[in-house]
């Protein structure tokens, strides 16, 4: 899901999620889960080494990505109504 996904979903803004995914990189909570909307893995601007910890648990977990390095969100991207 994208950051603003689940802030729609949570009732708050993109920014907040953004805030809170990077909090709780060390927890069971799956930050890793949570891009943008471009399937850019925004935690890089953070720390690289995160980016590529998310990057890793993403291949594991079966998604792909494009040939820029964001997530294949045509394929991966949760839909919902």
């Amino acid at each position: 899901m994208s950051y603003g996904q689940v802030g729609g979903l949570a009732g708050c803004s993109a920014r907040v999620v953004g805030w809170a995914m990077a909090n709780v990189a060390d927890s069971d909570v799956p930050w890793h889960r949570v891009v943008g909307a471009d399937g850019y893995l925004r935690i890089g601007k953070r720390s690289v080494g995160l980016q590529e910890f998310q990057r890793k648990l993403l291949v594991e977990e079966g998604v792909s990505f494009l040939a820029n390095g964001c997530v294949n969100m045509s394929d991966h991207q949760v839909r919902y109504s």
